[in-house]
């Protein structure tokens, strides 16, 4: 979560990039991340989540969202 473990405050919505280029939110819960894009596909905003799966010394992440699967303008979420 925000403010433990070395991980920052939450991005507020409408953050338009202001803090990270490109980035309009990101707020952080039990470890998973969801990400809000300044890229829309049209008329919204893309997200992605990105979901950690633990396994003795290592982490996955599954990632999901809506910037997962808008064509031309996402990012590969194809496995884990």
């Amino acid at each position: 979560n925000h403010g433990t473990n070395g991980i920052g405050p939450a991005i507020a919505s409408n953050n338009n990039g202001a803090t990270i280029a490109y980035v309009d939110q990101l707020d952080v819960s039990n470890g998973t991340l969801v990400l809000t894009t300044t890229g829309s596909d049209g008329s919204s905003n893309m997200v992605v989540t990105m979901m950690p799966i633990l396994h003795t010394g290592a982490i996955e992440w599954e990632l999901s969202g809506t910037g997962c699967d808008t064509a031309g303008r996402s990012i590969k979420c194809t496995g884990n």
